[in-house]
């Protein structure tokens, strides 16, 4: 079961019965889908693409401030990437970041702008250059960095797979 809620992804078997596989095993193999997965989101940060492949919407230039930060798309200054955890439970392993506007770049959004954060904008991100009052609303594209592409579930079979054979052996 793949599960993607704000910005948290939770996966498990694909039975979501794990009460076939032996117990000594199964956290092995959670544990071994989250640094997988894990390993997968960054690259996507890297890449700049959903997990499907699609690219992610190129940063408008006003994005672009004068302070030292990466301008590559959702990196900025890399705390979103690393906030990029995952927990292993007894049945599952939840993928997540804790950060209050991960979710807004996984789904997207639309929100409304004061007069005094149209003005910090316009000192901060602008070097007040044009006029200061012309944000109203700003639209944010959803740019998913959580989820599954069919090859990511392809190798999640076979790292369970894997360890069942060792297992065996």
């Amino acid at each position: 079961m793949i599960m993607v809620k704000q910005a948290e992804l939770l996966f498990e078997s694909n039975t979501g019965d794990l009460g076939k596989i032996p117990m000594k095993v199964q956290p092995k193999i959670l544990g071994s889908w989250g640094s997988y997965m894990l390993r997968e989101t960054h690259q996507r940060f890297r890449d700049e693409e959903s997990p499907e492949g699609t690219p992610w919407a190129k940063r408008k230039i006003f994005a672009k401030s004068k302070r030292k930060r990466s301008f590559r798309t959702l990196y900025g200054t890399g705390t979103l990437f690393r906030s990029i955890k995952y927990v292993v439970h007894k049945t599952y392993t939840l993928l997540f970041s804790n950060l209050p506007y991960a979710g807004v770049h996984q789904k997207g959004g639309t929100w409304s702008v004061t007069k005094k954060q149209s003005v910090w904008m316009w000192a901060n991100l602008f070097g007040k250059q044009g006029a200061p009052w012309r944000f109203k609303k700003i639209t944010m594209p959803a740019r998913p960095f959580l989820g599954f592409s069919g090859e990511n579930i392809d190798k999640l079979e076979d790292i369970a797979a894997s360890h069942m054979l060792k297992e065996l052996s």
